[in-house]
């Protein structure tokens, strides 16, 4: 707490409220810091990034996501299943304007 919030233990500026706060500080912790560790990890083992590693940033929300994760949500973790899956086990599917996109992208 003393890290993230000061000795005041006080809302951290640009959160919400603390629901917002946890769900920011969880993420950190389980996906970005887990993310450089493995990075880090590579790296000092030989490997080169944009080389032997890439990194991928997805802010496209496909429509058959609506399936199973609310609107509201926007882009999330799992959103992209459907764009390494090609849409597969959603009853929806692509558009067809969604499979011309993927084609570039999974290529």
């Amino acid at each position: 707490m003393d890290h993230y919030c000061g000795p005041t233990r006080t809302l951290p500026a640009g959160h919400r409220n603390w629901r917002d706060f946890f769900g920011r500080l969880y993420a950190s912790i389980q996906v970005h810091h887990l993310e450089r560790g493995l990075h880090h990890a590579l790296f000092k083992g030989g490997l080169q990034p944009g080389k032997d590693v890439l990194r991928y940033r997805l802010e496209r929300r496909l429509g058959c996501v609506d399936e199973r994760i609310p609107a509201e949500w926007g882009v999330t973790h799992l959103s992209d299943i459907p764009v390494w899956l090609w849409g597969w086990d959603y009853s929806g599917g692509l558009t067809d304007q969604e499979v011309e996109w993927l084609k570039g992208w999974n290529e």
